[in-house]
């Protein structure tokens, strides 16, 4: 369980910091300020980890979700696609999510499976030589999405 509240994160070198703490091969601060000058991305997170999304008409992807490694397998993972799932179905009225994972990562692909995110795809060596597996979310599907969502923008997940 997160003991710290999840919020809106705007530091682009405290994301990459955060990156760099939980992947092999990081993004700069440099790649993390581009990505958040676009529409609809949005960082959340806390000084254990982050997600970062991009919401586009009813759709979102997740680009990049990291926990550092000390605060593995205490749900703070799954906190954070909830918090940005909320965000999206609220902010953006967003049915799917999406995402890519890699294959080996099955910690990761665990996680999401347990969310309801279903593998549609793969893409053969997406992460240098490593495939990556396509997975989706439909929201209401999954029960994240109340009927009443898209009209009141009042989503409780």
């Amino acid at each position: 369980m997160t003991l710290e509240v999840i919020e809106p994160l705007h530091d682009a070198d405290a994301l990459a910091a955060l990156h760099t703490a939980c992947f092999e091969r990081p993004w700069s601060g440099d790649a993390f300020a581009k990505l958040l000058r676009g529409a609809g991305v949005h960082a959340l997170g806390t000084s254990q980890g982050f997600i970062v999304i991009r919401c586009v008409a009813d759709e979102a992807e997740i680009l990049s979700l990291g926990v550092v490694p000390a605060a593995r397998g205490a749900g703070h993972g799954r906190d954070l696609v909830r918090a940005a799932a909320h965000l999206a179905a609220s902010a953006y009225q967003v049915r799917h999510i999406f995402l890519e994972v890699a294959a080996n990562n099955h910690a990761a692909r665990a996680l999401y499976s347990g969310l309801g995110f279903i593998c549609h795809g793969s893409r053969p060596r997406y992460y240098a030589n490593i495939d990556a597996h396509l997975m989706r979310c439909d929201l209401r599907a999954c029960g994240w999405m109340p009927v009443d969502c898209e009209k009141k923008g009042d989503c409780k997940l």
